[in-house]
């Protein structure tokens, strides 16, 4: 009777272990098919502690694997439930086909996966966001007083400063499975400060929020900046640099650039996806004509024609270009509200030819003294967050510290 016994259990055991691994393998492929990140990706590093036998790669698929995969129901319901929200806004549209030197493919697989409702009613996350080469835990961390600063002005926002190493993990856990190109990209980029630009662009792409470098201060709370609980807004740049010279383009690369030292957006915007987009493209680009090398004025023995611009690379050159692309590619003309439509230029404006018929170029931004919104965007003045703590919207001040600006540093 005893053996009966064990001989059933015995059967039930194989039984259940076969189902799990036909169980599965069927949730593996319709993950594969739906383009989607499967939760066993969160596990791995902790089933290989658990399961000693997966780090030699002995087992391809066990038990513990197919329990872990049929146990962690509500990550699958968030993932089922963003593919019901892909496919009510995007139609029944499928997942383009990996192409790094398209723009278009990975921008249009970047809304995918990361859908945006642009009729979303929601204010920006409220997220700050900062990135150094280690933790706060470090005690040799520059700007604690600023840090300080962004948390006790800000205490009913969720403030994050995290290392270079938890920039990577985090892109990776969302996008290696996801729209792997973009990994890609990060990882072929030759200088630190090339990822840290696209880092930032990332973080704030898939958790929303304020991004602002480790040495700006400061000087009035997120809530008193205006647009913040606007749910209308979906993203605020502000004016960086206002060439206002013939010779603008010996000191800047765009005669009007935008700042992306500071930024906030909500998560998933197309403007983001659109330029994470052109950054992998001129990553791929670069490597296929031999120039995966980053050039900029003071770093050293780098031939410029031989290398890409971190200006027009991942910085405010590329940033400047997308933030406008954007403006213009519209179907519709978006309703502009000017706050203050004088301008403090001096003198005649000077700089490049425009685009015939294109309604949004620098002679718009040049000489601005208050916040302009256009659609869901809004532009703030050079004061904003460039150096000026007083006025109406002096919000932070940049420091410049400046050390990425040698080869090798971030």
């Amino acid at each position: 009777m005893d053996f009966r016994r064990r001989y059933f259990r015995r059967l039930v055991l194989l039984l259940t272990a076969l189902a799990l691994v036909v169980a599965g393998s069927r949730l593996s492929s319709l993950f594969a098919r739906e383009g989607l990140v499967h939760p066993i990706d969160y596990l791995e590093p902790a089933l290989s502690l658990q399961n000693p036998e997966l780090n030699n790669g002995s087992l391809q698929l066990t038990v513990w694997e197919n329990i872990a995969r049929l146990t962690i129901t509500q990550s699958i319901f968030r993932q089922s439930k963003a593919a019901e929200r892909r496919k009510k806004l995007l139609g029944p549209s499928k997942l383009p086909r990996p192409d790094p030197y398209n723009e278009e493919t990975t921008y249009q697989r970047l809304l995918y996966q990361f859908p945006y409702d642009s009729m979303d009613k929601r204010p920006i996350e409220r997220n700050i966001w900062q990135m150094w080469k280690t933790t706060l835990a470090n005690e040799d961390i520059p700007y604690r007083s600023f840090i300080n600063d962004w948390k006790n002005l800000n205490p009913n926002d969720n403030y994050n400063l995290i290392s270079d190493k938890e920039v990577y993990e985090k892109i990776k856990l969302h996008l290696f499975r996801t729209v792997p190109e973009v990994v890609q990209a990060f990882d072929m980029m030759p200088e630190p400060i090339l990822q840290h630009d696209l880092g930032r662009y990332l973080i704030v792409f898939l958790k929303g929020g304020v991004y602002s470098d480790i040495d700006t201060q400061i000087t009035r709370p997120i809530d008193e900046w205006y647009g913040t609980d606007d749910p209308n807004v979906g993203f605020i740049v502000g004016v960086e640099e206002d060439m206002n010279l013939e010779d603008w383009f010996r000191y800047m690369p765009r005669r009007l650039q935008f700042a992306q030292w500071t930024l906030r957006a909500k998560s998933h915007h197309p403007l983001l996806a659109r330029l994470i987009a052109r950054i992998v493209k001129t990553t791929f680009d670069a490597k296929k004509k031999d120039k995966l090398r980053a050039y900029y004025e003071s770093f050293t023995g780098v031939d410029k024609c031989e290398s890409i611009d971190v200006m027009d690379w991942t910085g405010p050159g590329v940033f400047t270009d997308v933030v406008m692309y954007y403006l213009n590619i519209r179907e519709d003309v978006p309703q502009m509200l000017e706050l203050n439509p004088d301008r403090e230029n001096q003198g005649a404006l000077v700089g490049p030819k425009t685009v015939p018929g294109q309604m949004f170029d620098y002679k718009l931004f040049s000489g601005l003294m208050a916040p302009v919104v256009i659609g869901d965007l809004i532009v703030y003045p050079k004061r904003a967050w460039r150096f000026s703590p007083d006025g109406m919207y002096g919000y932070s001040i940049h420091h410049f510290g400046g050390t990425w600006k040698a080869n090798g540093e971030s």
